[in-house]
């Protein structure tokens, strides 16, 4: 885990290695570094070591992690209270955008989504500039 690094450090509760990959490779192409947990309890620790997270990606669709108690975990912690909490969704159900709402989640993105629609997250969440130019790649 980097608590000092040099680009803006994003938290991904992510349980397949496949996604955080990907995750990985997008978030260094728009200059962010990532850091990936495999469930609750890591999240949970891994933000109890490090106060410098600018976002946080729940995978919600993953059998392994419940979203919605990981990002009511999470608002307990003092230094995460508001750093925003973004869904990894696979679908847009309404009772389940409630109940993360609920949690203290900001927003879904839904999956499959695009490059474009992560860099929008990323640039909206954390203020970041991120270069114009991948604004056409392909869905993730």
């Amino acid at each position: 885990m980097q608590c000092k690094p040099s680009h803006p450090l994003v938290l991904l509760v992510e349980d397949k290695q496949s996604i955080q990959k990907v995750m990985r490779v997008l978030c260094q192409m728009f200059g962010f570094t990532l850091d990936c947990v495999n469930s609750e309890c890591e999240a949970i620790s891994a933000l109890g070591l490090c106060s410098v997270f600018e976002v946080i990606l729940i995978d919600c669709g993953s059998v392994r992690i419940d979203g919605v108690e990981c990002a009511r975990q999470i608002r307990k912690l003092p230094h995460y209270r508001s750093v925003p909490i973004v869904a990894l969704t696979e679908t847009a159900d309404l009772n389940e955008t409630s109940e993360l709402a609920l949690a203290g989640v900001q927003e879904n993105l839904q999956m499959p989504f695009t490059a474009d629609e992560f860099r929008r997250i990323l640039i909206e969440w954390t203020h970041q500039r991120i270069p114009q130019h991948f604004k056409d790649i392909r869905r993730v």
